[in-house]
């Protein structure tokens, strides 16, 4: 408390000083009594299979990568960075919405992976869905700024001149997809600047309604494949590929650009081509460079996978 004394301001002396309280476990507002509930095919839009939804967070968060995992053997011990993207429906009453959450995590840096590896489409497919979200929010048809472009482009290089391969400690390469990483959630969260709002939102609560692609199953080779498998294979998934696009800002009385092409796109589970049993995939699953999703935080993913493999003829079906 400030006082007034011979015209000058002072401090109280007296004033009691500020209790910082500490948290403890116990029932809170943010406590959930009950599991989130999925986005199910009953949720679609019944004109164009589409999905009405907008973003509640984005962040990155981390993972260790156990012995068992499959796809990313240079991680394995590590502690890796990951992008976490929650998309919910956008019922009223918070207890009915409906959530998802996609997850981009880093690709290994090997000679497969440089440019012109077979393999490349695994680094590319997270830049490529990353540009896609500034698309849709922030660039929406300008050029990225030579700023944007240095904040989002991975600090080491695992190539020379010539093409030819570089190898780079293990270490180097997860700090490089952590800051990028970083720098891209930075900038949809608008967290450079003073309470600024995230650019997948019209206000601090207020959000933007999206059309959201989720599928059930892909056709890959002329065979169907569910995005999710085992006691999951029911379940909506983000598309692991961009493709023709992911989401789409909803506009009042417009039909969306954004479409589900039925004939190699499917929001219903459909017969499958029996496929060999794939290991478990341990404490991080997913195919490196491929987007996961999962339909609620905590939820057990698949026991066998997808083998996207690279996509085939340029696309991942």
């Amino acid at each position: 408390m400030v006082q007034e004394k011979d015209g000058k301001s002072t401090t109280d002396q007296s004033a009691e000083p500020k209790v910082i309280k500490k948290a403890r476990r116990g029932i809170t507002n943010e406590v959930r009594g009950a599991a989130r509930i999925k986005f199910s095919q009953r949720d679609a839009n019944p004109q164009n299979g589409l999905f009405l939804a907008h973003i509640e967070d984005i962040k990155v968060t981390e993972a260790t990568i156990g012995e068992d995992s499959v796809g990313l053997p240079s991680f394995t011990g590590m502690t890796i960075p990951k992008i976490q993207i929650t998309f919910a429906s956008n019922h009223k009453n918070i207890s009915e919405r409906r959530y998802i959450t996609q997850q981009l995590m880093p690709a290994e840096s090997n000679v497969d992976t440089i440019p012109g590896g077979k393999d490349e489409w695994k680094v590319n497919s997270i830049l490529q869905m990353m540009k896609h979200y500034m698309d849709v929010f922030i660039l929406k048809g300008r050029e990225m700024t030579e700023e944007e472009e240095n904040a989002l482009t991975l600090p080491f290089e695992d190539f020379d001149e010539n093409g030819e391969y570089i190898s780079i400690p293990t270490e180097e390469v997860i700090a490089g997809w952590k800051t990028l990483f970083t720098n891209f959630v930075a900038i949809m969260r608008n967290d450079r600047v003073d309470n600024g709002i995230p650019v997948y939102k019209k206000s601090a609560n207020e959000f933007i309604t999206i059309w959201l692609k989720l599928l059930c199953c892909i056709k890959q080779k002329g065979a169907w494949k569910a995005i999710n498998s085992g006691r999951n294979a029911g379940d909506l998934a983000v598309p692991g590929f961009v493709g023709e696009g992911i989401i789409e800002i909803y506009k009042a009385n417009a039909l969306p650009t954004l479409r589900v092409d039925v004939s190699k796109e499917s929001i219903i589970l459909q017969e499958i081509a029996k496929t060999p049993t794939m290991p478990n995939v341990g404490s991080t699953p997913g195919m490196p460079g491929v987007p996961i999703t999962q339909s609620a935080p905590g939820m057990v993913m698949p026991e066998s996978p997808i083998d996207f493999g690279a996509p085939a003829d340029g696309l991942p079906f």
